[in-house]
């Protein structure tokens, strides 16, 4: 069961919770499952039957909104493009199908990474914080005037389409990479991204104390280098950053290669 804290905050975005899917199954499916179906009947039956007349009280055992036209939609598919309604940072990730989206997770259904370029593009991303409305501080991504309005490129040809496949693979492959060696999730790695400050040590830098460090270097700067010390398997502060500077070298790239698609 995958929610928006899950997938911005875990490295691997792997979901930290689970949940009980019937489907549209008869509840003598359903009953094939026992620990699973007494639960249910437990803790949902009761309620559901306080709404006597709708379907949540006739099948109480399954989902009140199935939503089976977007499971239907994507079952051709073995990932999606997903993104969370609410965040500090517009990001978009690959995900398996097989999976209960929250309510609060954008389900796309492509799977080529060139889609996944133009919407993790510049381009797309300065359309959808002039469209989209905010929480505080924070984007609150809106599919229906961000998305929907938002005018794709027609790649007229297979090199600008094969271009954009290509980098958006590798952008996205770097990431993964970044984040699996550094466990930090997608709005942490982002900071860095957007981060001002960071930048590489020399050798003599890296052995000062905090204080100098920081007073050298910046605070940012030195909470990666106190983070990644203290956390086992991760790699060093200089690969961090050098990691990063990476990132952003692909993005200016593909930002690049979605505008040549456009014909700008």
């Amino acid at each position: 069961y995958l929610n928006g804290e899950d997938l911005n905050n875990n490295y691997d975005q792997s979901p930290s919770r689970f949940v009980i899917n019937f489907f549209d199954w008869p509840i003598e499916k359903a009953k094939e499952y026992p620990e699973c179906f007494e639960r249910i009947e437990k803790l949902v039956k009761p309620e559901r039957l306080e709404s006597k007349g709708d379907r949540g009280a006739e099948y109480w055992w399954q989902f009140l909104r199935m939503r089976s036209e977007l499971y239907e939609k994507i079952s051709g598919l073995h990932r999606v493009i997903v993104n969370t309604a609410i965040s500090k940072h517009l990001l978009f990730v690959f995900y398996p199908v097989n999976i209960v989206f929250n309510q609060r997770v954008f389900v796309f259904p492509y799977d080529k990474f060139s889609v996944f370029a133009i919407l993790h593009s510049t381009i797309h991303e300065s359309w959808a914080r002039k469209y989209s409305p905010t929480l505080e501080t924070r984007l609150s991504y809106s599919s229906t005037d961000s998305f929907e309005t938002f005018s794709f490129p027609e790649i007229a040809s297979n090199v600008l389409n094969e271009g954009l496949e290509e980098i958006g693979e590798r952008y996205y492959k770097h990431r993964e990479v970044l984040m699996l060696s550094t466990f930090l999730g997608l709005t942490k790695t982002y900071n860095l991204f957007h981060s001002r400050e960071l930048r590489q040590t020399k050798e003599v830098e890296a052995r000062l104390d905090e204080k100098s460090f920081e007073k050298l270097v910046g605070k940012e700067a030195l909470l990666l280098r106190k983070y990644l010390d203290k956390t086992p398997g991760t790699i060093s502060y200089n690969d961090a950053v050098e990691g990063i500077n990476k990132l952003r070298e692909l993005h200016v790239q593909m930002d690049e290669a979605v505008l040549e698609a456009y014909g700008w």
